[in-house]
């Protein structure tokens, strides 16, 4: 042959296969490609399950199982270690093996997964074998669910012959472990058997079939009488089971919705039909929202064990307590249904204490009564820490048992690595939920209103809005010795003490403390309120609230009162948030917007003038009650009329007050006892006092408004003429907010705190006033522009004049000023002039300083003025400042027209304070700074003194 033709048939033939390579690579890679992103695409969509589903899911499985057992490697070391489980082995003949197997369903149908119905169970005969012994028995595959039947391990039914019982028992369950949380079932129900359940007996065993080596099961004893004898329980006895027919097209959607959906397992002989009362008596009762509901559930219900039985299910976060789970029997020796703790399950911690998923659960737990019970009953067991650490032993003891039969189970779908992982994830969240449960219950809140009245007897509620429960454990009233107090609970919800509310406590007297003390009842359980949420399976709290009404012997008043609330469950003080409520603060609302004719009716000591105004002739009136004005109405007080208030009462107008009295027939305010207040609030008109006296009056708090004078002037504008204030006892003798004000030609004397307090008036003058012996500040201004002139100020026990909060433009102007702590004060970015003032004998006589870190310090400018016999003539902080011109004091520049030398006076014993003419120090005579009295005072002279200007 041509040697180069050969030679160019071996290229052409590389060249080919190079071809059919690369393509036969592009188009598995693009095979790879898309199997990649359709299986992605369905994981994402739907998850593991939903990929299974699918054909191409089906087909890749088997290999993805065989590739993920091959760390399998890593555990060779068990093949070498002893199995400790018991072995039993069954024979089956191959014909009904594969019976049995070509039997079942397909996993999948018309794209749902298929479930082992009654058709697709069918027993065969078969030989069972243990401890030397040989049985006769029926075998089927068990579980509704694929996982148990639809791989090569599947789960069990084996059947005994009556004649041949093993171990007492009719049948056994072998169930493939991963079904059961490998040993979280185990480790269920040995905590049901700590809360005092009936959990069926359960164990772990291995199974040989015809020569294979299944590996291990969860082996659990059968649902019928032998469980009872094995409990020491009285058989012959109606036993339930929910029956589900998986050939339905939808899920139930409510374990207790028919009656239908239950089968009898066992019947009581007295009987000879399938007797289903007791279930029948529970479903009649879903519905029953009567208020005897508590007490008629647990007559056909064994309450203790149906919530210790929902607590097994509540540690584990597990809502495995509906359909098939569901196993009842009828106590004999009670006639009540037990419920029986099988696959109780677990899922991961939810944010949720309740998982219901039933109607009938659902119905139970509306009652605060039951789930206070089951709460005590989960308390019990998660406060104890100890209990998760006997429960995580066990589970640890359990594992340990079990796992070398696990690794040498070569059967298993999952690889032992996925069982070793998978039992350390189910470890940790059985403590996830514990402690999730635990701080649940740890946790709760409540809130107290307590109200307080000087006329009617004091109560509070508390207020519960979130599970768990609270209780009201102490109170503590701090009052005299000699009264006794007792504390009722509103049981009827009404809102009013009456007979049928029941005694929560009495109190005793701590000596050492002087507080009484009362114990409350602690079964007074208060709960929130709740209703079922959207998702049917638990519940939505609200705020649900509860009175305690007070009483005392005689005419105790609760002065100050001091309420702790616990954790109904942990006993553990929550917290709380206490509001204290006044129900005098607005009891007279109503009163503001009455009729005049109303208005008269009430008080028939006025007398109607029109649609809008009243009045008092002259005559003596005896005011015991408060009285209120309403909204725009008049009040003229005509001369001579003396008002007599009882203590603590009020006059108060929501209009102008004209009383305009006479020097011979003046009107009068007094009271024996220190009364209330003088107040006018937002009246329209401006009030007018002339020749009136207020004497022991005090303060009031009316309607949400706090009026802290004797005469309270706010948002209305006033006159006060030839009027005098004494003996107040409260703030101030005068207190004017927001308005305009005149106060001239009156007398203040021997008020307690303040005489004249200003707050925020936009244009104000105290003219021409004497004040004499104020406990505290003679004029205190906040916020305001006032003239102050003329007025004499002495023996104040704090300032004569205290000016504060941004006030601007004051003007103290021709004042004489004696003996007071402090003479004038500035602070807080006030701007204050004084002017040819006279401080004479004060503490300090000028003072200024930053009060209230929001604002800064005090300005003050000195014209003019007399300092004389002060211990201290000026000071100031470093923020502030005080300029001082044409006054007699050392310490200031000459420049500023300053001079040294004391003043003579007309005549200082008699307090006659203006400059004696003839004083030789020429000084004091005419050397005083005219343009400021021009520029503030628009005062134009040609010569002014240092001092009184007059």
């Amino acid at each position: 042959m041509d040697t180069s033709k050969l030679i160019r048939k071996i290229k052409r033939f590389i060249k080919i296969r190079r071809t059919i390579l690369l393509y036969s690579t592009i188009i598995l890679f693009l095979l790879f490609l898309f199997l990649a992103v359709y299986v992605g695409k369905v994981y994402l969509t739907d998850g593991k399950t939903g990929l299974i589903r699918t054909p191409i899911g089906r087909a890749i499985l088997a290999p993805y199982r065989s590739m993920r057992k091959m760390s399998d490697i890593m555990y060779l070391g068990y093949a070498f270690k002893k199995n400790n489980l018991p072995k039993y082995r069954l024979e089956i003949n191959p014909n009904d093996f594969k019976f049995l197997n070509d039997n079942l369903p397909e996993p999948y149908q018309d794209d749902r997964q298929s479930r082992l119905t009654d058709e697709y169970r069918k027993p065969v005969p078969a030989k069972f074998y243990f401890d030397g012994r040989e049985y006769k028995v029926k075998v089927n595959y068990r579980g509704y669910v694929g996982n148990h039947w639809s791989n090569a391990k599947k789960s069990w039914d084996i059947k005994f012959d009556d004649e041949n019982l093993f171990n007492g028992l009719t049948s056994i369950k072998l169930i493939i472990p991963e079904d059961r949380g490998i040993v979280a079932e185990y480790m269920n129900q040995y905590r049901a058997n700590k809360l005092g359940l009936y959990p069926l007996f359960s164990s772990y065993t291995t199974l040989v079939v015809n020569g294979r080596n299944n590996g291990v099961y969860f082996q659990v004893e059968p649902w019928d009488e032998s469980y009872l004898a094995k409990h020491e329980l009285i058989d012959q006895t109606d036993m339930f089971a929910f029956y589900e027919d998986w050939n339905r097209s939808d899920r139930y959607s409510d374990s207790f919705e028919m009656l239908s959906y239950y089968d009898k397992k066992a019947d009581n002989p007295f009987y000879n039909y399938k007797n289903y009362a007791p279930l029948n008596y529970v479903f009649d009762l879903i519905n029953d929202y009567s208020t005897d509901f508590e007490e008629k559930i647990s007559n056909v219900v064994d309450m203790n064990q149906f919530l210790n039985w929902q607590a097994v299910h509540m540690l584990m976060s597990s809502p495995h307590n509906l359909y098939r789970n569901i196993r009842l029997f009828t106590d004999r020796e009670t006639g009540k249904l037990v419920f029986v703790p099988w696959d109780v399950g677990f899922t991961e911690p939810s944010t949720s204490l309740e998982i219901n998923s039933s109607s009938l659960y659902n119905r139970i737990f509306m009652s605060d009564k039951f789930s206070y019970q089951r709460n005590k009953i989960l308390w019990n067991y998660v406060g104890n820490e100890d209990n998760l650490k006997d429960d995580l032993k066990y589970y640890d003891d359990s594992f340990n048992n079990i796992k070398v039969a696990l690794a040498q189970d070569h059967l298993k779908v999952y690889s032992t690595k996925w069982f070793f992982n998978e039992n350390k994830k189910i470890r940790q969240d059985i403590e996830d939920n514990f402690y999730k449960v635990r701080n649940i219950l740890k946790n709760t809140r409540a809130s107290i209103s307590v109200y307080m009245s000087d006329d009617n007897p004091t109560y509070f509620d508390v207020t519960a809005d979130m599970l768990p429960e609270i209780v009201l454990d102490k109170v503590r009233i701090y009052s005299p010795e000699n009264v006794a107090y007792k504390i009722y609970f509103d049981s009827n919800h009404n809102n009013e003490f009456d007979i049928t509310d029941v005694l929560a406590g009495t109190s005793s007297y701590d000596l050492n403390k002087k507080y009484h003390l009362i114990l409350s009842d602690r079964n007074i359980i208060l709960s929130a309120a709740k209703k079922l949420a959207n998702d049917n399976i638990s519940f939505e709290y609200f705020p649900k609230t509860y009175r305690f009404f007070i009483q005392s012997s005689g005419s105790g008043k609760v002065e100050k009162i001091k309420i702790q609330v616990d954790n109904a469950i942990t006993d553990k003080k929550v917290d709380d948030r206490i509001q204290y409520i006044s129900l005098d603060a607005y009891k007279y609302l109503s009163q503001k917007n009455i009729s005049i004719d109303e208005f008269v009716a009430k008080f028939p000591i006025f007398r109607k003038i029109d649609n809008n105004t009243v009045e008092l002739y002259r005559g003596s009136y005896n005011l015991n009650t408060d009285v209120i004005i309403p909204v725009g109405k008049k009040l003229i007080i005509n001369p001579g009329v003396t008002i007599n208030l009882s203590k603590g009462v009020s006059l108060i107008t929501y209009g102008p007050i004209l009383a305009s009295g006479t020097v011979d027939s003046p009107i009068v305010f007094s009271g024996y006892d220190a009364w209330g207040s003088v107040g006018i609030s937002e009246a329209q008109e401006k009030s007018v006092f002339d020749h009136v006296k207020f004497s022991n009056g005090q303060d009031a708090l009316v309607n949400g408004v706090y009026y802290s004078g004797m005469l309270s002037v706010y948002r209305s504008d006033v006159e006060i003429n030839n009027s005098e204030f004494s003996k107040a006892q409260a703030d101030d003798a005068i207190n004017v907010k927001h308005a305009k004000v005149l106060i001239h030609n009156s007398v203040f004397y021997n008020n307690s705190a303040d005489s004249i307090d200003l707050d925020f008036i936009s244009d104000g003058q105290i003219k021409n006033n004497v004040f004499l012996n104020t406990g505290n500040d003679s004029m205190d201004l906040s916020g305001s522009s006032v003239l102050i002139e003329g007025n004499k100020i002495k023996n104040s026990g704090d300032k004569g004049i205290s000016i504060g909060e941004k006030s601007n433009n004051v003007i103290i102007y021709n004042n004489e000023i004696i003996a007071n702590n402090i003479g004038i004060e500035s602070k807080d970015l006030s701007q204050v002039w004084t002017i040819n003032n006279v401080l004479i004998n004060n503490g300090t006589a000028v003072n200024a300083y930053q009060k209230k870190g929001i604002f800064g310090g005090g300005m003050l400018v000195v014209y003019n003025s007399i300092f004389y016999k002060n211990d201290l003539n000026i000071n100031f902080d470093e923020l502030s400042k005080i300029e001082v011109f044409n006054s007699n004091i050392a310490d200031y520049s000459v420049e500023n027209g300053n001079f040294i030398g004391d003043p003579e006076f007309i005549n200082e014993r008699e307090e006659n304070f203006t400059n004696n003419p003839k004083n030789v120090n020429i000084s004091f005579i005419n050397s005083g700074n005219t343009d400021i009295l021009s520029d503030k005072l628009n005062i134009n002279v040609e010569q002014v003194p240092v001092g009184l200007n007059k």
